[in-house]
């Protein structure tokens, strides 16, 4: 899922799904998550984009059981806490009003107004200051629940693939 799949009402939805994911889920905090993936030596890493969201984790085979658990946790039981969706809300705020200083990045918002028009297109990823203001926690989980999902999704898998690994990965994705 993308920028592509919300609407004039929903601008910034997908942006703050996607960053939301790794601020915690049902087992751990975001900071014990951040924790559990640096003692494993992983790169997570979540890119929300305008036709679709790429979410990878990377690490060593020695690893694979631990990195395939915590990336299933991840992407299957994020916990979108009130509080990790304020603190988000507030720095996409203060970046929106940031914007209003740097003349490029005005012209590159202006640009995409006049190609895309009433699209979602013609807006930045993370929405607008009218779109951010009236997002709810809600909407987020909504949007979660209706776009990720498997028949939404494509999963590769690469590196030293044993038959455990790649049974562990089919048991669990």
């Amino acid at each position: 899922t993308g920028q592509r799949d919300e609407t004039l009402d929903s601008l910034g939805v997908n942006y703050f799904a996607a960053n939301l994911l790794e601020e915690g889920t049902n087992q751990y905090s975001a900071n014990q998550m951040a924790d559990q993936l640096a003692m494993l030596g992983t790169d997570f890493s979540i890119s929300p984009g305008t036709d679709f969201t790429y979410i990878s984790i990377d690490g060593l085979t020695l690893s694979s059981e631990k990195i395939i658990d915590l990336f299933s946790e991840i992407i299957f039981k994020p916990a979108f806490k009130d509080t990790e969706f304020i603190k988000l809300k507030k720095q996409v705020q203060s970046g929106i009003k940031k914007l209003q200083d740097s003349p490029s990045q005005l012209a590159d918002m202006k640009i995409n107004q006049i190609m895309f028009n009433e699209h979602p297109f013609a807006y930045p990823l993370f929405g607008n200051e009218k779109s951010v203001t009236k997002l709810k926690r809600v909407d987020i989980i909504k949007h979660f629940l209706k776009y990720y999902r498997p028949n939404n999704s494509y999963l590769a898998v690469t590196g030293a693939l044993t038959d455990e690994i790649e049974n562990k990965v089919i048991e669990v994705f």
